[in-house]
């Protein structure tokens, strides 16, 4: 519990690509949701605990077009990106490697030194030499990992975690909800 919010854990993962891009409400009734969310979770993400006063988003738990406020939660930048690892591979955004540390532990040690002016590629090593971080079985940048995620391609479920053991190191990601 962090300052009366209940965290939900933080698991790597990928949406199905059939869920990418739902229809969503126009964009005024998706502010007026967004902003809901945003105040109901006390502009908390749900995952790590930062407070954001910029750029938090409301991410959704469960497909279709389900924008209830029961299935949406803050989140911050950096731990929505933990939650579409196959999109952000593919963008050079995070590598995968592999490491009992939580994931949480990770963007928050990666979000205090980024505000200390560290740059992603010194973090990275200081996260692998610290947590004794190792490659995985793929390569660190490969979408495999996504893709090992869903057995069965024809599959209608919405989401798929990667095995606890696997964690989301930044290489590329610019916004991380640093404030004052």
């Amino acid at each position: 519990m962090t300052k009366g919010i209940q965290l939900i854990p933080l698991i790597p993962g990928i949406k199905n690509p059939e869920y990418w891009y739902p229809e969503r409400p126009s964009q005024s009734d998706w502010r007026r949701i967004r902003k809901a969310v945003l105040e109901r979770d006390k502009g908390r993400c749900r995952y790590c605990g930062h407070k954001g006063e910029s750029h938090m988003h409301a991410h959704h738990l469960r497909a279709g077009d389900d924008d209830r406020l029961s299935n949406l939660v803050t989140c911050c930048g950096p731990c929505h990106v933990v939650q579409h690892i196959g999109l952000n591979l593919s963008f050079g955004l995070i590598e995968i490697w592999e490491g009992r540390v939580s994931q949480v532990t990770i963007i928050r040690e990666t979000r205090k030194r980024v505000k200390k002016g560290m740059s992603l590629r010194a973090i990275k090593r200081y996260l692998v030499s610290r947590y004794g971080l190792k490659k995985g079985v793929y390569p660190v940048r490969s979408v495999e990992y996504a893709n090992m995620l869903i057995p069965n391609r024809k599959s209608k479920a919405f989401s798929f975690s990667l095995p606890t053991r696997y964690k989301v190191i930044f290489i590329g990601i610019k916004r991380w909800n640093i404030e004052p």
